[in-house]
């Protein structure tokens, strides 16, 4: 009986395989979705292939690797030192202390920049902006109370206002102790310069025909100035000459000399 059932089971297992093989052969819409993804992923390994082989790797550029590094969000100093300052977003800022013991600084945002793409860290010596995952680094006058900070966004200009207090508490008179350059940008610079010298060579149309007015009065009196004095001299002259025909004239009536 064993070796009926095993024969039997076989011959049930070897049906079952010829049917899955004639069902793989069978051109129905099943199979042919099949046979259409292995032609795809034989051609995307073809190209992944090509594209290995024609690809040459390039080294990575320095300046841009420096630039991505110094964008990065400092998390941690070695021995304690002050991290290099940098301004990454390219941003304005001022850095000033008031009579209240508090070091402001003004970090002038976007104005339509959301908040939550802004980030403050603050440290007891210096604090970091990140705006737009790029990071603004700077260093306090004095120690301060990260703990005790007060970061608020002006509704008017978007500027960014951080008021740390001192942890001396001293209050000086208020002065500006950090400002960011203006025109940092050379192509900056040249366009102001130009806008300022096309200023200084503009001409005023609203006025320009009264300057003309003018220009034309005044013409008109030196002429006239200088008609009436050439007049004056030629009646002069002429009546010099008068007084010396009158006195080389001899009158007839004079006796001879001999």
């Amino acid at each position: 009986d064993l070796l009926t059932i095993k024969s039997e089971l076989r011959k049930f297992a070897g049906q079952v395989d010829q049917k899955t093989e004639e069902d793989d052969d069978k051109f129905c819409a099943e199979n042919r979705v099949k046979w259409h993804q292995e032609e795809l992923e034989e051609e995307r390994r073809r190209k992944e292939e090509q594209e290995k082989a024609m690809f040459i790797k390039q080294p990575p550029d320095p300046l841009k690797e420096a630039r991505k590094q110094m964008s990065k969000k400092v998390e941690y100093t070695p021995g304690g030192k002050l991290p290099a300052q940098r301004n990454m977003p390219r941003v304005k800022f001022e850095i000033k202390e008031d009579e209240n013991g508090n070091v402001i600084a003004t970090i002038h945002a976007p104005k339509y920049l959301d908040t939550s793409l802004i980030e403050v860290d603050i440290h007891p010596k210096w604090f970091q902006c990140i705006i737009k995952g790029k990071n603004l680094l700077l260093h306090t006058p004095e120690d301060v109370h990260p703990d005790k900070s007060k970061i608020q966004r002006l509704l008017h200009n978007g500027h960014l206002k951080i008021t740390m207090p001192k942890a001396s508490g001293k209050g000086v008179k208020s002065k500006i102790i950090n400002k960011a350059a203006t025109n940092t940008n050379p192509r900056k610079k040249a366009r102001d310069l130009d806008l300022k010298e096309r200023d200084r060579l503009a001409v005023d149309y609203k006025n320009i025909i009264k300057e003309n007015n003018k220009k034309t009065s005044s013409i008109d009196e030196s002429l006239h100035t200088g008609f009436l004095s050439l007049g004056r001299n030629y009646s002069a002259l002429a009546s010099a000459g008068d007084k010396e025909e009158e006195i080389d004239e001899i009158p007839d009536d004079l006796p001879d000399l001999m």
